[in-house]
């Protein structure tokens, strides 16, 4: 054994302290040396371990691998570094005389030592045992660990009881403030231990009742079901739901049924016993009583619809499902059981009628508008004709119910019948007043050229005034020859393109020639061309300027104007007059409907002019409205789609 000669290193090794030389062959790592302090320390007293490998001379256990496992790392680094490795606190198990391991902790000092100063011969290997340095400081740590921990312990204690009187003090502010009913029964003679303002607002009472057996503090509910579902709870420990439950409670002295959902909840003490029930309600009556009063309303509906003949109908807007009631089939001309889809309805509408149908419950459901339509229909199976009057509306979605498009439908033929004969006598006695009217027209036209040469100024006033009268009463006449024509769908358009503002100023032109008590003020657009009948545009426009003459008073101005709007054109006639009321203006464009008050009472008239222009206008896709207030006048309007 060839050890450095170096006086400091023998010195050094000689010391004290637990040391021991290894060879620096990777990864045997031969002991070549140990002093006495090592033997000593690691019981190897009469042991020769000289010559062996390091991992035969000792022995670890396997739960020392670890230690193992670093310590040979550590020696290996040093060995092939070249530097000094440092264990701290590390395990070794020391063998006792009696052959038992002994676990002890050790500082280690690993050194690579050089005979000739170039590469790594030996390794200097000390030892310190720590061990009872470890054992005294963890047994301080630990009592200061124990001690930390009971001060710990004591303040959660102090924590818990804070957290748990904040915790009861919330619990009785929630149950005080909660926006439902809760109370708490205590024992099986159900005393009020609590119960928060709504609570005693349902049962009527106040916190007189606190403390008493409930069946003392709400007698009324003696013979009632509420007792026995309470003794119930309290013996099972299973919870009771009520919903919307009749009781029947007192009330300022007078009893009343209220509606309740509620729930009685166990609630158990630790041996896991009942001995408190919760009770916790809302006061439904209000909700129940009005879906009462819908169901009631609803039942009266459908007797309602019964006895009027009403057919009703439903379409999913989602689904596109269509449920017609039996008496709907039968208009149609299905039989009961048979099913009717809603292609199969629109296929018994007559045309052009159903083409309108179907855009008109596309645009309903688009739009939410109001659907109210007339048309005809031929049977399935009876081959019957029938008109129908088919009314709904869009329902949004609510409550769970899908949005839905439906309505009733009732059979109008015999009105129809009548209208269309009415219409039959109306144009029948039209035309045969036209043929004598056309003969004084001219009668009175050949007299009036005689006056004029004679110079007979007393007869071509008299004749021009009946001359007059005369072209009223062909303009009346023609205006219930229009009305019968619209009413039997026979009413045509001749369209032609022309310049809308030299209409409008040709048509006043007329009107001025004959009406000379007003000032009428016309401001023109530009030439618009549009495509419309020409002469069914200039009876719009002329009765629009008739009704400024006659409902307004003399010598106020009538203004006249036209405009281009969003590739539209719209005329305005604007009066000073009486005014019409926003329930007037609602039917104004119906048949036949006159503004019947003390104004108007002097107006002749038979409300069938608005009702021609509102139906001139609709045929050419236009719109036409009136914007009035009382005493202030009236505007009139209409709009014609450009091309």
């Amino acid at each position: 054994m060839n050890l450095p000669k170096d006086p400091f290193f023998q010195a050094l090794f000689h010391t004290p302290i637990p040391r021991m030389i290894l060879k620096a062959n990777v990864p045997d790592f031969t002991i070549m040396a140990c002093n006495q302090a090592f033997k000593e320390g690691k019981n190897l007293q009469g042991r020769d371990i000289t010559n062996q490998s390091l991992w035969d001379a000792f022995v670890l256990e396997k739960s020392d691998m670890e230690s193992l496992n670093k310590f040979r790392g550590a020696l290996i680094s040093a060995a092939e570094k070249n530097e000094k490795i440092i264990l701290k606190e590390f395990k070794y198990s020391v063998p006792n005389p009696d052959g038992t391991l002994e676990p002890q902790w050790w500082h280690i000092e690993i050194v690579p030592v050089s005979a000739d100063g170039t590469k790594v011969d030996f390794l200097l290997f000390s030892t310190y045992n720590i061990t009872e340095q470890l054992i005294n400081i963890r047994e301080y740590k630990n009592r200061e660990i124990g001690y930390l921990q009971q001060q710990e312990r004591h303040i959660e204690i102090r924590q818990l009881n804070q957290k748990l009187e904040i915790s009861e003090s919330r619990a009785k502010y929630l149950i005080s403030e909660a926006p439902v009913a809760i109370g708490l029964l205590s024992g099986r003679d159900m005393i009020i231990d609590s119960a928060n303002n709504k609570m005693l607002e349902i049962w009527g009472k106040n916190e007189s009742i606190i403390g008493l057996p409930v069946l003392e503090a709400l007698p009324e509910i003696i013979g009632q079901s509420f007792p026995d579902i309470l003794n119930e709870v309290y013996t099972t420990g299973i919870p009771y739901y009520g919903n919307e439950k009749m009781v029947v409670l007192e009330y300022e002295g007078e009893l009343k049924e209220v509606y309740l959902n509620f729930v009685y909840q166990p609630m158990t003490n630790q041996a896991h016993q009942v001995d408190h029930i919760m009770v916790v309600a809302v006061n439904v009556t209000e909700t129940v009583l009005s879906r009462k009063s819908i169901e009631r309303a609803e039942e009266m509906l459908r007797l309602a619809i019964n006895s009027a003949a009403l057919g009703t109908w439903y379409i999913d807007i989602n689904t596109r499902d269509f449920i017609p009631s039996t008496r709907m089939k039968e208009f149609f001309g299905f039989e009961e059981s048979e099913e009717m889809t809603y292609e199969a309805a629109m296929q018994q509408i007559e045309q052009p009628y159903r083409n309108l149908v179907i855009q008109a419950v596309e645009d309903a459901i688009a739009t939410g508008t109001n659907f109210d339509i007339e048309h005809p229909v031929t049977g399935r199976n009876d081959g019957k004709l029938r008109w129908l009057k088919s009314t709904g509306r869009l329902y949004p979605e609510e409550q769970g119910k899908p949005a839905n498009f439906s309505g009733t439908i009732l059979e109008i033929t015999e009105r129809k019948q009548d209208e269309q004969r009415k219409n039959d006598f109306i144009s029948m006695v039209s035309h045969e007043l036209k043929t004598p009217l056309t003969s004084l027209t001219a009668y009175i036209q050949l007299l009036l050229n005689k006056a004029e040469k004679r110079q007979d100024d007393f007869a071509v006033n008299a004749l021009s005034k009946a001359n007059q009268q005369v072209k009223k009463m062909a303009v009346m006449i023609n205006g219930f020859l229009n009305v019968s024509r619209i009413g039997s769908g026979k009413i045509y358009l001749t369209t032609q393109e022309f310049d809308f503002s030299a209409l409008v100023s040709e048509v006043l032109d007329e009107m001025l020639l004959f009406t000379n008590t007003h000032k009428f003020i016309f401001i023109p657009c530009p030439e618009i061309i549009v495509s419309a009948d020409r002469d069914k545009i200039g009876q719009v426009i002329s009765n629009f300027l008739s009704n400024a003459v006659k409902f307004s008073p003399a010598g106020k101005d009538i203004t006249i104007s036209c405009s281009l709007k969003e590739k539209q054109v719209e005329l305005q006639v604007k009066d000073h007059g009486i005014g019409i009321s926003i329930y007037d203006q609602q039917k104004l464009f119906e048949r036949f409907y006159r503004v019947e008050n003390k104004h108007t009472a002097h107006i002749s008239g038979f409300g069938i002019g608005l009702y021609l222009c509102a139906e001139i206008i609709s045929r050419h896709q236009g719109q036409i409205w009136v914007e009035s207030n009382i005493g202030s006048g009236s505007e009139f309007h209409f709009s014609l789609p450009l091309k």
